[in-house]
């Protein structure tokens, strides 16, 4: 009878098994919350990246807009210029050509 264990022995492992079990299972329990929040975080962070790429193309397009904007009164200021000197150089002209006539 060497070979045989109690019944008190054989209820305290059964009892041991069963703790062991819902300690597992509380285990099991908190990976799968955690493992539900990854999976919410990462599909939120798949949304922020799309809206981010949207972000930075509209960014460049407002850029290009801005430098457009910044352009605009230097060559106003050009434009001006040229016609003031093409203005001031043609009454010159006029003025050598009127004395030369």
């Amino acid at each position: 009878m060497e070979d045989y264990i109690t019944r008190a022995e054989h209820e305290e492992f059964c009892k041991r098994l069963e703790e062991e079990d819902h300690r597992q299972n509380r285990r099991i329990e908190e990976l799968e919350k955690t493992s539900a929040e990854i999976h919410t975080m990462s599909k939120s962070l798949v949304v922020m990246c799309e809206k981010m790429t949207t972000m930075n193309e509209n960014l460049d397009t407002l850029k290009d807009k801005v430098e457009v904007l910044e352009k605009e009164p230097a060559d106003t200021w050009n434009k001006v210029k040229g016609a003031v000197i093409t203005a001031f150089a043609s009454g010159l002209v006029g003025i050598i050509i009127g004395n030369l006539i």
